[in-house]
């Protein structure tokens, strides 16, 4: 602080911490004001004011994709002399873009063989909404047939696709009960 050095003289400020002038005189104004806070002072107070909607934001948004239930509900499935139907319904939040469905005759299930696939490229479905879609037979004549949800685009770009943790309900499809 400033040392009181001219004892009676108003003007010289004194050893107190508020920097009282001396009895009588007039505080003394700033000439100029004060020069506006650096910008990196501006930014870093922003940041710190950000930062916890940041890291609320990721972490909503890893629990949107990382624990996601089944995207999709098969209901239904019917089988004729040439092809099998699948009714399902899109349970997510999102629009679905493509879905892959696993297309498995009953006997190759048992042995593991899951190269069968039935494929819905390009499509819309929207979250709600029951779909029907139709597949002919893998092998070409009707036989019974177990479908599972191999994989679902979302309109994210999300590709869901089941886990141990998170299966989707699998449809055996008999065509001989209808």
């Amino acid at each position: 602080m400033w040392a009181g050095v001219g004892g009676s003289n108003p003007l010289v400020p004194t050893k107190d911490r508020n920097l009282r002038l001396e009895a009588g005189a007039a505080p003394l104004k700033r000439r100029f004001p004060r020069p506006p806070p650096p910008a990196d002072l501006v930014a870093y107070g922003c940041m710190v004011k950000a930062a916890p909607l940041v890291v609320i934001f990721m972490l909503v948004s890893s629990f949107a994709f990382a624990g996601s239930p089944c995207p999709l509900a098969l209901l239904s499935g019917t089988g004729d002399a040439s092809s099998f139907a699948i009714t399902f319904q899109n349970v997510g939040k999102l629009p679905i873009r493509e879905l892959e469905f696993s297309c498995v005759p009953v006997r190759q299930h048992a042995h593991g063989d899951h190269n069968t696939s039935c494929r819905e490229r390009n499509a819309l479905f929207f979250p709600g909404m029951e779909y029907t879609v139709s597949y002919p037979y893998p092998r070409g004549r009707p036989e019974r047939i177990v479908v599972s949800l191999r994989s679902a685009t979302l309109s994210n770009g999300y590709v869901w696709k089941p886990s141990q943790h998170q299966l989707c309900r699998a449809l055996r499809i008999d065509p001989r009960k209808m």
